[in-house]
């Protein structure tokens, strides 16, 4: 895994001071258990077809609905591993959740 950081042409090493600050500074609650890795969560909201006056949302590809008895349906995440890069289909939103995300600074 590259642990590099590129920014704005530059790249700042791991062992930069910086990025131990960063590491200092947000990190994760407990321990990776062995064979067992850190997923991230996401919801992907788009409307149907790519439409955006669509009147059909959908939710990582299953329509968005309201059920007959007017109950609000089960929001069910994709499960992602860590480690690939995030990626926004056009015309739609991400919502991403880290489970035992710690930022000190939020607190």
């Amino acid at each position: 895994m590259n642990n590099n950081l590129h920014t704005a042409g530059d790249v700042i090493h791991e062992d930069s001071s910086f990025v131990n600050r960063l590491k200092k500074t947000v990190h994760w609650i407990g321990s990776r258990e062995s064979g067992r890795q850190l997923r991230r969560e996401e919801y992907h909201l788009s409307p149907k077809d790519g439409y955006l006056r669509s009147q059909t949302m959908l939710l990582n590809g299953k329509r968005l609905g309201i059920s007959d008895k007017g109950n609000i349906p089960s929001l069910e995440p994709v499960f992602v591993q860590l480690d690939p890069p995030l990626y926004v289909s056009p015309m739609s939103i991400a919502f991403i959740v880290y489970p035992n995300f710690d930022a000190p600074a939020c607190k």
